[in-house]
């Protein structure tokens, strides 16, 4: 899996390049939007304190929507797995947020600490 840096437009270092990165988070968008429930989406909303766009899946359906999605992608190095998290984040909706962290739970014992940087951000883009 051929992994190359990538910058941001402000020319600031940004995620590196993986193909499993250009095309993951496009997986969950059909699956996801397919369980949305609209009324909870508005409540989970309003708990958040507006602070972002939700579709309104329960934790348990979302993960499980996460395990098929990810079910028979590659075990990507770790580069790659870096890159994962802010491609998902660009997606509006909180639920892809927890999508980018469901797959690097999913291969917690492939990583290194040099995934620390990383895993910082992960957190919560909306805060």
């Amino acid at each position: 899996m051929g992994v190359t840096a990538a910058g941001t437009p402000d020319g600031r270092p940004g995620p590196p390049r993986s193909v499993l990165a250009d095309t993951l988070p496009e997986r969950p968008t059909v699956s996801y939007a397919a369980a949305a429930d609209p009324e909870r989406a508005l409540t989970a909303r309003a708990y958040m304190q507006d602070s972002a766009p939700f579709l309104g899946l329960t934790t348990p359906d979302r993960r499980a929507r996460s395990r098929t999605v990810l079910r028979g992608t590659s075990v990507p190095e770790e580069a790659g797995r870096t890159a994962v998290a802010p491609r998902c984040r660009r997606l509006p909706e909180r639920e892809y947020e927890h999508c980018a962290v469901d797959h690097p739970r999913r291969h917690v014992r492939r990583l290194s600490s040099g995934f620390l940087p990383a895993a910082r951000t992960y957190q919560g883009k909306h805060t």
